[in-house]
């Protein structure tokens, strides 16, 4: 694994989950290169199998099979925002400056992880309060989610984190996330296997 940031997910979870999931990583042969991005792109495309070499900008060579691009992205708010900024909402997720107008997940300024569990924190909010309006009802505030992480690593491993457990290791993030959700969603959805 190879990345231009110095530690693994950036300090924003606790050393020893870090140190977890670096020890993991290790045991499934995964050698990580920090701290160094590459000299220039791959010579095949994203996703696409290939064996190649490339260099770092450190000078280390890497050889491999595949490789994925991985950047992150950037916010795109539509009207209600600049480019690659947030929607500005109010406690309620509301759009700043509009009453009747609200927002969810990724696209918010909301101070806290972009991860579908909050986009559905959110949208449990903004229809409670769509009723509220309807019914000249106060509104509900939104609480943001403190920083949080369930991380499979195949199907036996993995590390978890939250604030008011601390650090998981593999069976217990087995536990939570081993079908990855799939039977929570199939419910949802109405799908029969």
């Amino acid at each position: 694994m190879l990345d231009p940031v110095p530690d693994l997910f950036g300090g924003r979870f606790p050393d020893a989950f870090r140190a977890e999931v670096r020890t993991q990583l290790t045991d499934l042969g995964v050698e990580l290169l920090l701290g160094s991005g590459l000299r220039q792109p791959p010579p095949t495309p994203p996703g696409v199998a290939g064996r190649f070499s490339v260099q770092t900008a450190a000078g280390t060579t890497v050889t491999a099979d595949v490789w994925f691009a991985c950047y992150g992205g950037a916010a795109q708010g539509g009207t209600l925002a600049a480019p690659g900024e947030r929607v500005a909402v109010t406690p309620e997720l509301r759009v700043r400056g509009h009453d009747t107008l609200f927002a969810i997940g990724d696209v918010t300024d909301v101070p806290e992880m972009k991860m579908a569990a909050t986009a559905n924190a959110h949208a449990g909010v903004v229809a409670a309060n769509v009723t509220a309006l309807v019914e000249g009802r106060a509104l509900t505030a939104h609480e943001p989610h403190p920083a949080g992480i369930v991380l499979p690593l195949g199907p036996k491993g993995g590390a978890s984190y939250a604030p008011d457990l601390g650090v998981l290791g593999a069976e217990a993030t087995t536990d939570i996330k081993g079908d990855l959700f799939v039977e929570m969603y199939r419910d949802l959805l109405g799908v029969t296997p």
